[in-house]
């Protein structure tokens, strides 16, 4: 009813070849690979698709949603971030890490919105700005989780002192 086939049947493929391809190493690998090098680029070149150049240039208020977007969604992943943390007794670099893996905005996000301007909910400024959210985020999360990652190893790897829970458990 709401044009969600593509989104379900990816995560039904997904979960039904989980099993049978743990059995088979060789060909996870080949799918891992095909995910990687095929799937994931093809992912981002439509997205990057949906954003016309005029949106980027020249539209102050579709930078004004994704900022306001970005703040959201930034202020949201770093409260749930803290809240699991604290509950749990991490550090704060493994808060902060935690933060860096659940930053990036992608695939359902994207569908999402798809789906609501589909509908008229979203008008063309949202989804431009959404797919511009999905850019920074896809862009600043691996690069915040390496620093962050290379950090708790150097911590960890250190001689002496207290490294309790400065390497991810």
């Amino acid at each position: 009813v709401i044009g969600s086939e593509p989104i379900l049947g990816a995560f039904m493929a997904g979960i039904s070849l989980n099993r049978p391809l743990k059995a088979r190493p060789a060909e996870r690998e080949h799918v891992i690979f095909a995910g990687r090098m095929l799937f994931i680029p093809i992912f981002f070149v439509s997205t990057g698709m949906l954003l016309p150049l005029q949106a980027l240039l020249g539209q102050a208020s579709v930078w004004m949603m994704a900022g306001l977007l970005l703040l959201v969604v930034v202020f949201g992943k770093a409260s749930a971030s803290w809240l699991i943390g604290w509950m749990a007794d991490f550090t704060s670099g493994e808060r902060l890490l935690i933060f860096s893996l659940t930053i990036p905005q992608a695939a359902a996000t994207l569908a999402v919105t798809l789906v609501a301007f589909e509908a008229g909910l979203f008008g063309e400024i949202i989804l431009d700005a959404v797919v511009l959210l999905i850019f920074v985020t896809c862009l600043a999360g691996p690069i915040l989780t390496q620093q962050v990652g290379k950090r708790l190893v150097g911590r960890a790897r250190r001689p002496g002192g207290d490294n309790r829970g400065d390497s991810p458990r």
